[in-house]
């Protein structure tokens, strides 16, 4: 499949997906989750959806749980939508960018704040 329609379906699976999540899951554990891209592989044959949990009070094992038991039923879902002979196999993972770029900003944070003090250069006394 070529990347422009790779990247269509993607974009497809992931607005089905969230309004999927958003209007017929009912189970406790994923009301915080928000689903954020999805990335298919090049034959399309699996799509993985990340997500994040900001807003969950569930543990992240139980997000993944309630996930997983999703699974085949979003996988039914999607093949009604999508209209492919063979619908992608449906994973989830959580996406750790967000975290990522606050960590990075946190870094860089703390070394600018530790940044040394510059040393003022003084008269060397020999060239006098």
């Amino acid at each position: 499949m070529d990347s422009k329609r790779r990247a269509r379906l993607s974009s497809v699976i992931l607005r089905e997906s969230v309004q999927l999540l958003r209007r017929e899951v009912k189970d406790p554990r994923l009301l915080g989750v928000s689903l954020t891209r999805v990335e298919l592989t090049p034959d399309a044959g699996a799509a993985t959806l990340f997500y994040l949990n900001d807003l969950s009070e569930h543990d992240g094992r139980e997000i993944k749980e309630g996930l997983r038991q999703l699974q085949p039923w979003m996988r039914r879902q999607l093949g009604a939508v999508l209209e492919l002979r063979t619908v992608p196999e449906i994973s989830f993972k959580e996406d750790r960018g967000l975290e990522n770029t606050r960590r990075v900003a946190e870094l860089l944070r703390q070394i600018k704040d530790e940044a040394p003090v510059p040393v003022q250069e003084t008269e060397d006394s020999s060239t006098k």
